[in-house]
This record gives structure tokens, C-alpha cells and sequence, in this order.
């Protein structure tokens, strides 16, 4: 079988380089060591959204508040699963909900909080 071509990528800026290598570290760190552990268990363990919290207000330079809950009904209100995740403000209101774990946590947290404290800007 014959090599990859190689060719030089002009779509992205460095930025993607950044990110794919900052996403890259984040599974290496905190998903890779437990995949088959998870696999097996067929669950992703909760702390992977600490983790991602921690690395996304280490990003943006903001204290974010963290904590685990227990298992909930959806009857409850939060309306997520097991793999979920939800961002609730000082004031109580929910400003944003994830039922599953997106492939890169941490930017996903990162890109919200940016949404929240920043309207209008793309």
C-alpha cells in the first residue's frame, strides 16, 4: 500500500492548531487512561466535565464553580443524562444544558461562558 499524500492545509489558522492540540492534550490527560475501563462499564465518568470546567476557566481566566450532582430524574428539571452537564448561574437560572459529552468539553464550556458573558459577538 502506498504512502499518504502530504499536502500543505491553507483552510485553517493557527488557532485550529491550537485547539486540536489543546483537545488532543485534554483526551490524552483525563479520557485516554479510562477508555477501557468506560468501554466496559459503558459510561463516561462524570469528573471528565470537572476536568473540562477547570481547563475552561484556566482558559478564559474566570473562576467557575464546580461540583458533580447526584443522579437525577428528568422530572427534576435538568432534562440530561448520566454524561450530561449543566451550567447554572449565581442567580439559580440554568443558562445553558448538555445531555451528552460533545467530543471536546472543555471548548464546548469555554465557547458557551464566552456566548453568555458577550452576546452578539461571533
Amino acid at each position: 500500500m502506498g504512502s499518504a499524500v502530504k499536502y500543505q492545509r491553507t483552510l485553517f489558522e493557527p488557532e485550529h492548531d491550537l485547539f486540536r492540540e489543546s483537545y488532543r492534550s485534554f483526551l490524552e490527560r483525563h479520557v485516554a487512561p479510562y477508555h477501557d475501563e468506560w468501554e466496559k462499564a459503558k459510561i463516561v465518568d462524570r469528573g471528565v466535565w470537572l476536568e473540562a470546567g477547570k481547563h475552561a476557566s484556566e482558559k478564559l481566566g474566570i473562576p467557575i464553580g464546580l461540583r458533580t450532582m447526584p443522579h437525577v430524574d428528568e422530572a427534576a428539571g435538568f432534562r440530561m443524562g448520566m454524561r450530561g452537564a449543566v451550567l447554572v448561574r449565581p442567580d439559580g437560572h440554568v443558562a445553558w444544558r448538555m445531555p451528552y459529552l460533545p467530543g471536546d468539553p472543555a471548548s464546548e464550556i469555554a465557547a458557551v461562558i464566552n456566548t453568555l458573558l458577550h452576546p452578539g459577538r461571533a
